[in-house]
């Protein structure tokens, strides 16, 4: 979710950076999988 004001391009930023701690990233991945995420390649993936 959105903080308080926070515009929608630093939600998005913040989502980036959340998605680079591969702890957040294994915690978010079935949501994003659910919305049609495809990984570019095996990095990208929590079980590669």
């Amino acid at each position: 979710y959105s903080q308080g004001t926070e515009s929608y391009q630093q939600f998005a930023v913040r989502i980036a950076e959340m998605l680079q701690d591969p702890a957040q990233f294994k915690e978010l991945y079935p949501y994003l999988k659910k919305v049609g995420y495809m990984p570019s390649n095996k990095k990208d993936t929590v079980n590669g």
